[in-house]
């Protein structure tokens, strides 16, 4: 149950995927995270002075977790139904092992969910440019705007309205971003995202390491869209601004060795802001969903909506990621 796709694959939690055009599945169904009630479960949802629309309103309940108790009983009804029941075939193999236990075996992988998203939203954002590599290949302009009309979202960019799409950067924009990083000052230890005339707003090819994708996604994006793309940007900054805090802090030489009693340089993760940042990051997913088209949304977009359970129990989730495979 690691790959996300179907329409309930989750590891950790029972939420399921809505059926989306074309027999496929939509990977959206966030506001499921929130409490019953929430004026965030609406179809249009404010906030900050923008405007969130969803094709419907979100009316059921929050997924159950998975336990060991509640997969040992859906294996067992699958065995004898000897077909899927909840995502479950059979018992995991691994649950043979001494001290099993379900959330410690299935912890996600911050490199890869990172890198996937910032590929998700440059895609989006960028559309389609002749001969500037992933962004020449990008045709879902015409189907993201009868999708919108299908769902009865953003009614400008219906087709025969043909509006600016809201997620979009004009030419103009990808200049000026452009410039703004050929600008920038690069430390000496520090991989140069911007290089030869050229950044990753016109040149993909600027992000062919896995590191250059988490310094942009996490420290390069909110910053530098800071007066583009207003709903997509809100959306952005208050990702960052909780997985920064999940992901955890460097301190001080004299802090760590005096105050904290830790290794200088290893990051540090306070409880008490596990809560808070669990909910600002349910709320960027709930933005993400309501600012760019649902059929464009990635599936491993869902496994942030367990970063907060794993960091109360595992620690600060770098510790686990599979960066060591990269470059």
């Amino acid at each position: 149950m690691q790959a996300v796709q179907s329409y309930q694959s989750c590891c950790v939690c029972t939420h399921t995927w809505s059926r989306g055009p074309r027999r496929k599945c939509m990977y959206d169904g966030y506001r499921r995270f929130t409490p019953m009630g929430s004026h965030v479960r609406g179809r249009r949802v404010q906030h900050a002075g923008i405007v969130y629309e969803y094709r419907d309103a979100e009316i059921r309940p929050p997924p159950r977790l998975r336990t060991e108790e509640l997969v040992r009983a859906t294996a067992i009804y699958a065995r004898r139904r000897r077909q899927p029941v909840m995502g479950h075939k059979t018992f995991p193999l691994l649950a043979n092992w001494p001290g099993f236990g379900w959330y410690r075996m299935n912890t996600p992988d911050l490199m890869h969910d990172s890198k996937l998203l910032l590929e998700m939203l440059l895609k989006l954002m960028v559309g389609h440019v002749t001969d500037a590599g992933s962004y020449s290949s990008w045709s879902k302009d015409d189907t993201h705007r009868a999708d919108a009309q299908r769902y009865g979202v953003w009614r400008d960019i219906w087709p025969g309205q043909d509006g600016p799409l809201p997620w979009r950067l004009t030419r103009e924009d990808r200049r000026q971003l452009d410039s703004r990083m050929l600008s920038l000052k690069w430390p000496h230890h520090l991989d140069r995202i911007a290089y030869r005339g050229f950044s990753f707003w016109e040149k993909p090819n600027r992000l062919w390491k896995i590191k250059r994708k988490i310094t942009t996604l996490y420290y390069i994006l909110p910053t530098a869209l800071r007066d583009k793309v207003p709903p997509l940007r809100t959306a952005i900054q208050t990702f960052v601004w909780a997985m920064r805090r999940l992901i955890g802090q460097v301190h001080s030489h004299d802090t760590a060795v005096h105050g904290l009693g830790v290794i200088p340089g290893s990051r540090t993760v306070q409880k008490s802001i596990i809560r808070s940042a669990n909910d600002d990051l349910i709320r960027s997913l709930c933005m993400f969903e309501g600012s760019i088209p649902g059929t464009h949304l990635n599936p491993a977009l869902h496994h942030f909506a367990h970063y907060a359970i794993y960091t109360k129990s595992h620690g600060s989730l770098r510790s686990y990621w599979m960066m060591a495979f990269e470059r």
